[in-house]
């Protein structure tokens, strides 16, 4: 895999950020769907498919990971 293509795989949208952001915050599901103007199902498959492109398994390892990476602050 070259840099381009590790860069890609990793690259959340803009939305995955918005609600990982908000994960970090320490908001639920319900309260992150109200937020946003969507449902629940949503944000957990928002979280899901942000999990697996940095490779997590848990949501604080999401969070961790894109602390450490600079995705989210």
């Amino acid at each position: 895999m070259d840099d381009d293509e590790a860069a890609s795989n990793t690259e959340l949208s803009q939305r995955e950020r918005e609600i990982v952001q908000l994960l970090a915050r320490g908001w639920t599901n319900s309260a992150i769907a109200s937020k946003l103007g969507i449902t629940e199902r949503t944000v957990l498959h928002h979280v899901g498919t942000a999990k697996d492109k940095l490779g997590c398994k848990t949501r604080p390892h999401l969070v961790a990971l894109a602390l450490k990476r600079g995705l989210i602050q």
